[in-house]
């Protein structure tokens, strides 16, 4: 396989219930990365029927997610892709979905979500003080503030 350009796909949420937070950490997260790594693109993907509020994102609506996402993944050849999600989403027909990722060897990391599909992702980082002792014992989780997953020697290699 050629060695293809490091890029970063943040896939994120937002509904009446969610609320624009999981945007706002994207949006932060993608001018860390953006800052500490000249050389690899972010695109934050939104899910979303609202159009008004994402002026940095491309927008994805429920109806068409499967479909759009699948271009997207064979257009901007992520390495990386950050999942943003609220719980709502993952209760849908996640595993499905989950599969376009995991077809394209994409190195998978989750945001406070996706505990069901551990043994799919590369890492899980739970921003909070507290995580659950049986997780703790994972390597492939990390928590609090202070575990950003920003570290050039580990997460994008």
């Amino acid at each position: 396989m050629m060695n293809r350009k490091k890029s970063i796909i943040i896939l994120c949420d937002s509904n009446r219930n969610v609320g624009l937070g999981h945007y706002s950490r994207s949006l932060a997260l993608k001018n860390l990365i953006q800052k500490n790594f000249k050389k690899i693109k972010v695109s934050i993907i939104v899910i979303s029927n609202e159009k008004k509020f994402f002026k940095k994102a491309e927008i994805i609506s429920n109806s068409k997610l499967t479909k759009k996402v699948n271009h997207i993944l064979n257009t901007k050849l992520p390495t990386h892709c950050f999942f943003n999600l609220s719980p709502d989403f993952e209760k849908k027909k996640f595993k499905n979905f989950f599969k376009l990722f995991i077809n394209k060897k994409i190195k998978l990391i989750a945001i406070d979500n996706l505990f069901n599909y551990h043994k799919f992702l590369d890492h899980i980082w739970v921003p909070n003080i507290y995580l659950n002792p049986k997780l703790k014992k994972n390597i492939k989780f990390s928590f609090g503030w202070n575990k950003l997953l920003i570290n050039k020697k580990k997460i994008f290699t």
